[in-house]
C-alpha cells in the first residue's frame, strides 16, 4: 500500500513480481543486500537504494554490497517458473500503452540509488583512434 515503508533487512528467495506501491529501502549495513525478481515494478511508491535515517530520509551514499538481479528466461527463472515463457507472462500498463516482459524494472514512481564516489571515471587518450580501428596504445 502507499503508505507502507519497508526496509529490506533480510536476503528473500527470487520473487516473480515485486510491485513497490510505498516505499522500499535498502539501507546501508554491514549485511550484504541481495534482490532477485522477474518483474520490479515501481508503482507510484519509491525505492531507495542508500543510507538513510530511521525516518527514511535519505542522508548519504549506499556503504556496502547491493546486488538486484532481474530474472529472464534463464535455468534460475525456470527453475522457479517452469520452462513455459506462458509462465512468465507480459504485464500492461497505461491502457496497455505500456508492455514489459520478464527481467524487467518499471519506474512508474522513483528510484532513488546514491552510491559512493568512485573517483575518476574517465581516461584521457594521447591520441585519436583510426575509424575501424581494434588497437589504442
Amino acid at each position: 500500500p502507499s503508505w507502507k515503508r519497508v526496509t529490506l533487512d533480510v536476503a528473500p528467495p527470487p520473487l516473480g513480481r515485486l510491485v513497490i506501491e510505498g516505499v522500499l529501502i535498502i539501507n546501508s549495513t554491514d549485511v550484504a543486500k541481495r534482490l532477485s525478481a522477474t518483474y520490479i515494478e515501481i508503482k507510484g511508491g519509491s525505492l531507495i537504494i542508500a543510507t538513510v535515517d530511521a525516518q527514511g530520509q535519505v542522508v548519504g551514499p549506499f556503504e556496502g554490497d547491493a546486488k538486484i538481479t532481474l530474472l529472464g528466461t534463464n535455468p534460475a527463472l525456470q527453475a522457479i517458473h517452469g520452462e513455459s515463457p506462458r509462465e512468465n507472462p507480459e504485464y500492461s500498463r497505461g491502457g496497455g500503452r505500456a508492455t514489459f516482459g520478464s527481467g524487467t524494472l518499471f519506474v512508474g514512481g522513483t528510484l532513488t540509488a546514491i552510491g559512493a564516489p568512485v573517483g575518476q571515471s574517465w581516461v584521457e587518450l594521447r591520441a585519436s583512434v583510426v575509424a575501424g580501428g581494434t588497437v589504442l596504445v
